[in-house]
């Protein structure tokens, strides 16, 4: 069944929808000592020109989980950041250990044969190509797990939501986290990860259409989905109704240095252009 790639507007919750077969995870570099990924950090929309140039189309991203910076203290200049949950990806050659405070509790969301396997903790079910831990856990078993006594304040948070075994979705919302959690259980969550919030969030379609805080931070990771080309598992157009199709990569061979430095740190993408805009 196609999978429709644009944003959906459900009770005030901006929903992308995806498949279980489709969940992806980028982080820059894969690897790194002591299993660190993340160190390179990148925009939401930097991360979808990069695979779209290596030939993927992804139609839809969301910024991954918390993290801690590792150079410097301010979000805008740092050069390191570090994932603070579990994070595996077989075929991009991610393999994250949980750490910090909160590294055994939340929940993680497995995709073992195209389907997704939802479990408390940083626990990765057996056999999965992709697993990735957020926390806190807002959904589970299709309740409302999330502590009504904390972050109570309207800000932007963002969730990996499972429906069934082959649907889910990527939400956001700028609300309180006990609610917005109510909200993806109207929604009809059985599990529910939170990613990040704040000036993090930022969830992307296939065109480049965005919903979050405009401040476009750079994020240690991204989870995305993206079919197989020729799959016919989505169908992808822009807002002209044409068919958006990934595009032949950028050479940055011909770019003056001060530009290759600013593509690799995720401010401006491969074509030149400078993401934090809006579409």
């Amino acid at each position: 069944m196609a999978v429709a790639s644009t944003f959906e507007r459900v009770n005030s919750l901006d929903v992308l929808r995806l498949r279980a077969p489709d969940l992806r995870l980028y982080a820059v570099p894969a690897t790194g000592t002591g299993g660190r990924a993340g160190e390179a950090p990148v925009t939401v929309g930097v991360v979808r020109e990069r695979l779209r140039a290596r030939g993927e189309t992804p139609y839809a991203l969301l910024n991954g989980a918390m993290f801690d910076l590792c150079a410097g203290n301010d979000y805008a200049t740092t050069t390191c950041e570090r994932l603070q949950y579990r994070a595996l990806d077989v075929r991009a050659g991610i393999d994250v250990a949980p750490s910090g405070p909160h590294a055994q509790a939340g929940g993680t969301v497995s995709v073992v044969n195209g389907r997704f396997v939802a479990a408390t903790g940083p626990r990765v079910a057996v056999g999965a190509v992709v697993a990735m831990q957020g926390y806190p856990l807002l959904v589970q078993d299709g309740h409302n797990v999330a502590d009504a006594t904390v972050n109570r304040d309207a800000n932007w948070r963002c969730a990996l939501v499972v429906f069934s075994e082959l649907d889910g979705a990527f939400v956001t919302w700028r609300g309180g986290m006990h609610d917005f959690a109510e909200k993806l259980v109207q929604l009809g969550a059985r599990w529910a990860i939170y990613s990040d919030g704040g000036g993090s969030a930022r969830l992307m379609d296939a065109a480049g259409v965005w919903k979050g805080s405009s401040e476009n931070r750079r994020v240690a990771s991204v989870w995305y989905a993206a079919a197989p080309a020729g799959s016919g598992a989505i169908i992808v157009r822009d807002a002209a109704g044409q068919v958006v199709s990934a595009q032949a990569p950028h050479s940055t061979a011909q770019l003056p240095l001060w530009k290759k430095a600013l593509i690799g740190l995720g401010i401006i993408g491969l074509g030149g252009a400078v993401v934090a805009s809006r579409r």
